[in-house]
């Protein structure tokens, strides 16, 4: 089973990567547009993420992820669920 911190660790890297800048800079309650991230850059995140999770992020959602944590809950969430099931 994934650990919540272990999926913060997973994104927290990659934003860093990502917007070129320090992980420590990263924190749950940062939004995505702190990073100057766009719209482009948030679904190829999301397709990223999808890809290295092994999950689907339903459409609708999308726009309700607007932080780090949001986005690190929402995956604990389906990442736990696929255990469930």
């Amino acid at each position: 089973m994934t650990k919540k911190s272990d999926v913060y660790s997973v994104v927290k890297t990659m934003l860093a990567d990502r917007f070129g800048m320090q992980e420590s800079y990263v924190k749950s309650d940062l939004a995505f547009s702190a990073f100057g991230a766009d719209s482009l850059d948030v679904t190829e995140l999301i397709m990223e993420l999808e890809d290295i999770f092994s999950i689907q992020i339903e459409d609708e959602k999308i726009s309700h992820l607007n932080t780090v944590g949001d986005m690190v809950s929402y995956i604990y969430e389906k990442t736990s669920e696929k255990v469930v099931k």
